[in-house]
């Protein structure tokens, strides 16, 4: 499951592990089944920028989460994309 840090129920319980810090990258383009490869390409870069993420999708946007400490290497890393398939972040919201 995955809430923003303000909805996170407390007390959680030993049984639940979170993460906080993290910021919201999403990716609102249109995206039909003809779109193949755009989140390889994305996560390769960061991947190469040695920024860790969680990749959630759903038909019309992609949706990945970084640490806020990573984010500007993250930016950085998705700036370099170029070609057919370069995509802009559309939002960036503080998950904390």
């Amino acid at each position: 499951m995955i809430l923003p840090e303000d909805r996170v129920p407390s007390p959680l319980g030993r049984s639940v592990r979170t993460t906080r810090g993290l910021r919201l990258l999403t990716f609102t383009v249109p995206m039909g089944w003809g779109v193949v490869g755009f989140l390889a390409r994305v996560t390769g870069a960061l991947a190469a920028a040695r920024v860790a993420v969680l990749a959630a999708s759903t038909f019309d946007r992609d949706h990945l989460l970084v640490r806020s400490a990573d984010l500007a290497r993250a930016r950085t890393a998705l700036r370099g994309i170029r070609g057919g398939e370069r995509r802009s972040l559309d939002r960036r919201r503080r998950i904390e």
